[in-house]
């Protein structure tokens, strides 16, 4: 399964489609079982300014477990040889009821975004737990909270 981010709509996997494509809104999607971290700012603007991080988060329509890592540095220098990085290993699963994000850390990094935001396609019902706590649509979660 695949969702089309911004018309919100499902497409099965293994067929071809066409998709409208107008200049100001290209087509994307998102295969189900992943997480697209999304930022507010141009990351060349300021990043340090960055205070929100969005995950926008695509579950299976059913039953399912995939595995995800996010990587995250300064995008200047070679620190991440230093272990000046952030990766957050997801494992996100979904059943008929739940879905659930299991996330651990590595690395020493501290990003300027502090809150995560967690966003589900808004046809989604079932309830959002990041590491065994309910996440309602509108709680932001601290990264300090999460690992």
């Amino acid at each position: 399964m695949r969702a089309m981010i911004y018309s919100k709509t499902w497409y099965a996997g293994g067929q071809e489609i066409t998709l409208p494509a107008a200049l100001e809104e290209l087509p994307l999607l998102a295969r189900a079982g992943s997480v697209i971290p999304m930022s507010n700012r141009i990351a060349h603007v300021d990043a340090d300014k960055e205070t929100l991080r969005k995950f926008l988060v695509f579950p299976h329509k059913g039953t399912g477990q995939r595995h995800i890592s996010i990587f995250d540095d300064d995008g200047l220098t070679t620190g991440y040889l230093n272990d000046l990085y952030l990766q957050l290993n997801i494992i996100l699963s979904s059943d008929l009821s739940r879905i659930d994000l299991t996330i651990s850390r590595e690395g020493k990094w501290k990003p300027a975004y502090e809150d995560i935001a967690f966003v589900l396609p808004e046809s989604e019902q079932r309830d959002l737990y990041v590491n065994g706590q309910l996440v309602t649509s509108s709680k932001v979660v601290r990264l300090s909270e999460l690992v």
